[in-house]
Formats: structure tokens, C-alpha cells, sequence
């Protein structure tokens, strides 16, 4: 069996040990300059998180706290449009896309109805993710006048 070759690793690599040392504080700056990059704005708590910058292609169905529709509006040039005004917001009116918000609907139902199973939806629950589940459940469902909620309990 022929002889296994050592892979320099280590101190034993061709980079000296002050190339090591001055790569990882490049490193180091370069992690704490983007984290207070990131964390400049969030200085003032009343201060909406995307009230700065919205990406231009973000989609509207995602999750952001505290949105603010004028900005958005305003990036849209549709500086007209009302917050309640959410029917611009709809990309497609498709049998398809109320098949989705259906199916998307029942899947939040049932994972509400697991959080119930396992005594998760107590005042006291330590799933932070509850109010999100349950107003997108609220967003997504268009039967809720059947079940007797109404215009302003839907608000």
C-alpha cells in the first residue's frame, strides 16, 4: 500500500500566521460594518422597519411588519390610491388563484387546529408565530361572513 500524502492544513499552510491573523479582522470589520449598517435605522422603535426602501420587485403577498401602503404607492406612482383601496393590490382575479387562496386558507386552518391540539393557543402561548397564522388565516379566507365576522371585525 503506498504511503498517504500529509495535507498541509493548519499552521502548515503556505499563509503565515499574520496573513491569518489580518484576513480574519478583515472579516471581523467587515461583519460588524454590515450588521451596523443593518441596524442603523432600528434605533427608533416608532419608526416602521421598510419605511426606507421597499425592493422593487418584493411581492405584495409577503409578510411585512407595519407596512406602509403611501410609500409603495408612491414607488408604484400611484400616489392616488387609498390604503383600503386593496383591489389594485390583486394581481390575478383567476379561478386558479382563489383555488390557491383556498388551499392556502385550509392549510392555516389546520395548523391553527394543531396549535389548538397541543394547548398552544392559550394567552399564555410561547409560539410567537399565532397572531401571524391567525390574521393570515383572516386574509386569506373569503367566506368569513358565513361564520357570522363582518365588516368592521374583519378591519
Amino acid at each position: 500500500m503506498p504511503p498517504r500524502k500529509r495535507q498541509k492544513t493548519g499552521e502548515d499552510s503556505s499563509a503565515t500566521s499574520g496573513e491569518r491573523e489580518e484576513s480574519a479582522q478583515e472579516d471581523e470589520q467587515q461583519v460588524e460594518s454590515s450588521a451596523a449598517q443593518h441596524n442603523k435605522n432600528n434605533d427608533d422603535p416608532g419608526q416602521a422597519e421598510d419605511s426606507q426602501h421597499i425592493p422593487e420587485h418584493e411581492y405584495v403577498c409577503m409578510y411585512r411588519p407595519r407596512l406602509d401602503y403611501t410609500i409603495e404607492n408612491r414607488l408604484l406612482g400611484e400616489e392616488s390610491k387609498e390604503e383600503e383601496d386593496l383591489e389594485g393590490w390583486y394581481a390575478m382575479r383567476t379561478e386558479k388563484t382563489q383555488a390557491i387562496s383556498g388551499l392556502v386558507g385550509y392549510a392555516l386552518l389546520r395548523g391553527l387546529a394543531s396549535l389548538n391540539f397541543a394547548e398552544e393557543l392559550e394567552p399564555d402561548t410561547n409560539c410567537p408565530n399565532v397572531p401571524i397564522a391567525i390574521t393570515s388565516l383572516l386574509e386569506f379566507s373569503n367566506s368569513l361572513p358565513d361564520y357570522g365576522i363582518e365588516d368592521e371585525a374583519v378591519e
